[in-house]
């Protein structure tokens, strides 16, 4: 009886050997770890449907955009006067500030609308607008 652990329950004495304690806390995480598991999964999703939506967002934006003015946005900022609030955060990047890739019309290269806007937005303006995740 040196592997016991004695718990006073009442009037009787219940003891648990240490396996039957090494036991449930295996258990116990275990099962931790698989609801952890789903947990981030369903996280994941929804980060990318939520980039997903913004995206699509934002092309409407830049759509509506052409259809009043009859060229494309320079910047995402362009956009931030008449067609959208703000521009969003993309949540599959996590960066702080504008992370979107962004092409012109007539380019094949996607470019990083992180840097500057003079350097990276396409002569032409904006045409499209993804994720920086490539997700």
């Amino acid at each position: 009886m040196k592997n016991l652990v004695k718990v006073k329950y009442g009037n009787s004495k219940v003891a648990f050997s240490l396996i039957e304690l090494l036991l449930v806390v295996t258990i116990l995480g275990a099962l931790s770890g698989g609801i952890y598991g789903l947990y981030n999964s369903s996280t994941m999703e929804a980060r990318r449907k939520t980039s997903q939506a913004q995206q699509k967002s934002l092309k409407t934006a830049i759509d509506y955009y052409f259809a009043k003015n009859n060229t494309y946005p320079p910047s995402l900022e362009a956009l931030t006067r008449s067609y959208v609030s703000k521009i969003p955060d993309d949540p599959l990047t996590n960066f702080i500030g504008n992370d979107w890739m962004v092409r012109g019309p007539s380019k094949d290269i996607w470019l990083s609308s992180r840097s500057s806007i003079s350097s990276s937005a396409p002569a032409e303006g904006i045409y499209d607008v993804q994720s920086a995740s490539g997700m």
